[in-house]
Parts: structure tokens; C-alpha cells; sequence
């Protein structure tokens, strides 16, 4: 199996940030990959990965850092509703 197919629900992930045109980035990230999602502060971001020690990846789950604390065991789906209401908070209309 090679790796998009062991972590395909990051890949997921950035393929529903695209279509949502949310920016973000995709990295090589040990064996998995990383998505880094920015905010509007030069130091924030939300990240989220998916590879061999991840919490979730056994499960082919994502696990995402975003404000100050660590998520793992979520779907795509779950992990972009989080991203959504994050940027809706820093981007407000």
C-alpha cells in the first residue's frame, strides 16, 4: 500500500480545502503528510497530520493542533467543520 492510499483521509482533507478554496499548505511529514492551514497572526496556524504516531492513524484518522490543543481520532469531515469555525472566528465578515 503506498502512502496516499495508508493516509487517505488527510488527502481527503485537501482535496475539501481546495474545493472550499481555503488556503493551506501540504507537506511530506515523516512517513504521512502534514496540512497547515494560516491565520491571520504570523505565528498561527492550524495543523494537521496524519502519519505512523499520530493519534489516529492506525484508524486512518486525522489529528489536528488549533488553538492551543491537540484533537486526534477525527474524520476529514470532523476536521474541517474545526477548521471552518476557526476561520470564521479570525475572519470575521
Amino acid at each position: 500500500m503506498n502512502k496516499s492510499e495508508k493516509y487517505s483521509e488527510i488527502i481527503l482533507l485537501g482535496q475539501m480545502l481546495q474545493e472550499r478554496n481555503i488556503e493551506h499548505e501540504q507537506h511530506d511529514l515523516y512517513d504521512g503528510y502534514q496540512i497547515t492551514v494560516p491565520l491571520p497572526e504570523p505565528t498561527k496556524e492550524i495543523s494537521v497530520i496524519e502519519h505512523q504516531c499520530s493519534y489516529g492513524s492506525i484508524m486512518n484518522l486525522l489529528e489536528i493542533w488549533a488553538d492551543g490543543s491537540i484533537q486526534g481520532y477525527l474524520s476529514a469531515k470532523q476536521t474541517l467543520r474545526i477548521i471552518e469555525r476557526i476561520k470564521a472566528r479570525e475572519f470575521p465578515r
